[in-house]
């Protein structure tokens, strides 16, 4: 539970110093494209990096990995057969919501991530 707390009081921090920041001008007007790209490409992948690093592999593949994939691939395949019979979307567009769908059911529907980040030793 202090985890959440901690995890909750960080964003309640780090809001209102961009707010004040973008607020006082210190960073160009186009500074929110820019750290928004260096966040993508640069600081997530390298969190991602660390965390998979320090984590149990033997959790990460595991049956977790197989409930994650196989949930990945429900949720997909369910999102595309709904888009694609009964809506009649354009393709485009039903591969966006499809990688959504599928985002959110590997995440949310096991344990694999919670279990694979909670064997993380500090």
């Amino acid at each position: 539970m202090g985890g959440v707390l901690v995890g909750f009081a960080i964003i309640g921090f780090v809001i209102p110093v961009g707010y004040a920041v973008q607020r006082s001008g210190i960073l160009p007007a186009n500074a929110p494209t820019s750290l928004n790209r260096f966040v993508f490409f640069v600081a997530s992948p390298c969190l991602l990096f660390t965390v998979i690093a320090r984590a149990d592999l033997s959790v990460i593949f595991s049956s977790f990995l197989v409930v994650t994939v196989v949930s990945v691939a429900v949720s997909a395949g369910l999102y595309l057969v709904v888009s694609r019979v009964l809506f009649r979307r354009p393709l485009a567009e039903t591969v966006i919501g499809a990688a959504g769908s599928s985002y959110g059911g590997g995440l949310t529907r096991c344990g694999g991530c919670r279990g694979a980040l909670g064997s993380v030793r500090g």
